[in-house]
């Protein structure tokens, strides 16, 4: 399945992709905006589009997202969409609560709009300390991929929704990360502190224990900021602003910046902590050392990302699976190889070890266990093992010199847990069972002008039982277990990316390839089969096979539109169909004529301005404008006779010669017996001989001679005479009005059908 723009000329690309341009559809902003454009960010939301794409530049302006935009996407300029570190787009304002204003009137970008998205975009406050201003406002469902929110105190307000924030950065000192009943999922972010003699992360307002407010951040990293001198011990994970407060960091790295208590009350005499929920689980760096408060606790389990935004996220509308990544072999740190955790063989324990732990008890009988446990004990320890060497082998250094580039990582990864989330794929949290082997696919990258080489792990494929069967090679098949539809709507809406790596998975096309013929009859022809077809069908009917490539399924007579053949055909094929179609689009234009010079295969629109001047020299000058150039070869035609130039002489064809000679008879003749292509309005001379269904030897366009009505609607496409339908002939056609058929008639004018017409009488109608 390709995409449904134009299929463009690819290159193997492994590098991290960047976007510097505008995807389909957006509104533009530049700092120069040329016509069409946007000059401020708040202009282009306005605009109602469906996405907005912001050119390199700092817009120093307030920005409001409205209710009305929902589904909205901003895009920014970013030489790496994988994180914040390329971004070069920046919002930035000055407002605080010392101008009078509410925490959300002061923030730089607010946020209203449910399933609104963000892309690697800057957004900073910076009013610096003495009073509360916000970068970002956040009061409904959204998605910030890539993204730095800067500030000093509440950077951002977290406030209704359920929000994700993943491969982000937020900077600030005091409350940074604070509301009320927004549930939020901070994914791989960087947590960056400035210089402060005491500060604080989080400030979650939930005010009781019924309220689903909860912040968890998972994988991420606190430290102090580019620049900040932070002494140790100076912040802390959070306080509480809500007497119920819940937050919770699981396997971060913290630096010695955070104290050792981790937690502190909202201030002295106002602790609030009678009912906070304050946890921590497999958190790792100095920071994560010491006592901590005793309001707080370790965590029994890793909190799941379902448990806080919701069984259905990924399907949401501010949902990136790219940008997402939760613990699978695609992005485990690989310093942390042997801490890989497995849950225990046995019944009803919980437990979980690590594989180094596994390899230690591999021949220790820990709990004595009966022989069948000890085989479910065994294996346990042999599949947690053959993962973590499996993640081992995945290592930069350990597949090949350059390694897995992060760009094939994201896309793995995104395939991966998509797949996952839909049935398709085993998710990988608890070892591999049998082989290991990767299975190369080839994936649109993000910008869609290169494609990406990407591996999958085929024994985590989990395939249909429903055996499908092609109706033209008799292949077996059997596809991902995942339906069609979903599968289509996943790309559709970006979860999964585009490319040829759908038909490896789905042998067969989806109702979103072939939508008409979905509704009549079963895809049962391969994708392999269709390629083949449409490839061979291009080669034998040259410019014609735009309008003429039918569905391959027998019985089925639609005609394959444009966006269809080029999102079935491969690469190759795929291009010249795309050449033929602006060829044959070309030809419909009374000044383009075709290069005669074999091979060649150009041609051009002819100016075809003429002297309409009464000096003697008029005549003259008619004549040698019908020099045709070829740009691409160089060869010389008569564009008004479509003739070989003659070299010398007086540089005329010899038609233009001969026809200053010619008196009216013979014009006559030539008018008479010669007819140009409905389509490419080439010249065409017919012999007496032939009959008067004619195909174009350019376009290969077939035409009733005496009417240049179109062949295909005057006969179907098995061509037998049951399907001949006379009126599709133009009015005034001799065929309207006789039994005869163009096919069993020889010659080229009305006479001749006339003329066979009275030999044979059994045509006349009764």
């Amino acid at each position: 399945m390709k995409s449904f723009f134009t299929a463009l000329t690819f290159a193997t690309a492994a590098l991290a992709a960047g976007r510097t341009s505008a995807p389909e559809g957006c509104a533009v902003v530049k700092k120069s905006p040329a016509s069409g454009q946007f000059g401020t960010i708040q202009k282009a939301v306005d605009a109602g589009k469906p996405c907005v794409f912001v050119d390199q530049g700092t817009y120093t302006e307030q920005v409001l997202v409205p209710a009305s935009a929902e589904g909205l996407v901003i895009y920014g300029y970013t030489a790496d969409t994988a994180g914040y570190a390329g971004n070069k787009v920046t919002i930035t304002g000055k407002k605080s609560q010392a101008d009078g204003l509410g925490n959300d009137q002061t923030a730089t970008l607010r946020v209203k709009a449910k399933n609104f998205r963000l892309y690697n975009v800057n957004v900073a406050n910076t009013y610096g300390k003495g009073s509360q201003a916000v970068a970002l406002s956040a009061y409904a469902d959204s998605g910030y991929y890539g993204c730095q929110f800067t500030g000093y105190q509440d950077t951002v307000l977290s406030e209704k929704g359920s929000q994700l924030y993943a491969g982000c950065m937020i900077q600030g000192a005091t409350d940074f990360i604070f509301g009320q009943n927004a549930m939020s999922w901070f994914e791989k972010t960087d947590i960056r502190v400035v210089a402060a003699s005491k500060g604080y992360v989080t400030a979650n307002g939930r005010k009781t224990t019924s309220d689903k407010s909860y912040y968890v951040f998972n994988n991420c990293d606190i430290a102090a900021a580019s620049g900040q001198t932070v002494a140790e011990g100076a912040y802390y994970l959070g306080r509480p602003w809500g007497v119920a407060a819940q937050v919770a960091f699981q396997k971060t790295t913290m630096s010695g910046v955070i104290n050792s208590a981790g937690w502190v009350v909202w201030n002295k005499g106002d602790e609030r902590t009678a009912s906070v929920s304050f946890g921590e689980f497999q958190n790792t760096g100095k920071g994560s050392l010491g006592t901590r408060a005793k309001f707080s606790k370790k965590l029994d389990a890793a909190l799941k990302p379902e448990a806080i935004l919701g069984g259905g996220y990924t399907s949401a509308g501010y949902f990136d699976a790219s940008y997402i990544v939760w613990e699978d072999v695609w992005h485990v740190d690989y310093r942390l190889t042997d801490e890989l955790l497995v849950k225990c063989a046995f019944d009803g324990c919980n437990d979980r070890y690590t594989c180094r732990l596994f390899k230690l008890h591999e021949s220790v009988a820990l709990f004595e266990p009966d022989q069948l446990q000890q085989q479910l004990w065994i294996q346990r320890i042999d599949g947690a093992y053959a993962y973590a060497q499996f993640i081992k082998y995945l290592r930069p250094s350990g597949f090949a010199p350059a390694g897995f580039s992060p760009e094939q990582r994201r896309l793995a990864g995104m395939i991966h847990r998509q797949l996952a989330s839909m049935g398709g794929m085993r998710h990988l949290d608890s070892g591999l069972d049998g082989d290991t082997g990767l299975m190369w696919v080839t994936v649109n990258a993000a910008d869609r002008t290169a494609e990406v080489a990407v591996p999958l792990i085929e024994s985590a494929i989990i395939r249909s039982k429903r055996r499908r069967t092609c109706d033209c090679c008799a292949g077996e098949f059997f596809p991902v277990d995942v339906e069609e539809r979903t599968l289509d709507d996943a790309v559709f809406h970006n979860l999964l990316p585009w490319g040829d790596w759908i038909t490896k998975l789905w042998p067969f096309p989806t109702p979103a390839d072939l939508p008409r013929c979905a509704v009549f009859h079963d895809l049962n022809v391969c994708h392999e089969c269709i390629k083949r077809y449409i490839a061979s069908r291009i080669e034998d009917l040259g410019m014609a096979c735009c309008d003429d490539i039918l569905c391959p399924s027998p019985g089925c007579h639609h005609i394959l539109t444009y966006n269809e053949v080029m999102s079935l055909a491969d690469g190759k094929t795929a291009d010249r169909y795309e050449q033929l179609f602006v060829q044959r689009c070309l030809s419909g234009n009374p000044d383009f004529r075709w290069c005669l010079n074999p091979g060649c295969g150009s041609g051009q629109i002819v100016d075809t301005t003429r002297c309409h001047s009464s000096n003697a020299h008029s005549a003259v000058f008619a004549f040698q404008s019908n020099l045709f150039r070829c740009y691409a070869c160089g060869f010389e035609m008569c564009y008004r006779h479509q003739k070989a130039w003659r070299a010398g002489g007086s540089a005329f064809c010899d038609e233009c010669t001969s026809a200053q000679q010619q008196d009216e008879a013979t014009e006559a003749f030539l008018n008479d017996h010669t007819k140009q292509c409905p389509r490419c309005m080439v010249k065409i001379i017919k012999g007496r001989n032939g009959c008067f269904h004619m195909t174009c030897s350019q376009c290969r366009h077939e035409f009733c001679w005496l009417c240049l009505a179109d062949w295909s609607k005057i006969e179907t496409w098995r061509r037998d005479r049951g399907q001949y339908n006379v009126l599709a002939h133009n009015q005034g056609c001799y065929f309207r009005r006789t039994d005869a058929h163009p096919r069993e008639v020889r010659g080229d004018s009305e006479a001749d059908v006339r003329h066979q017409e009275r030999r044979d009488p059994w045509w006349r109608r009764v």
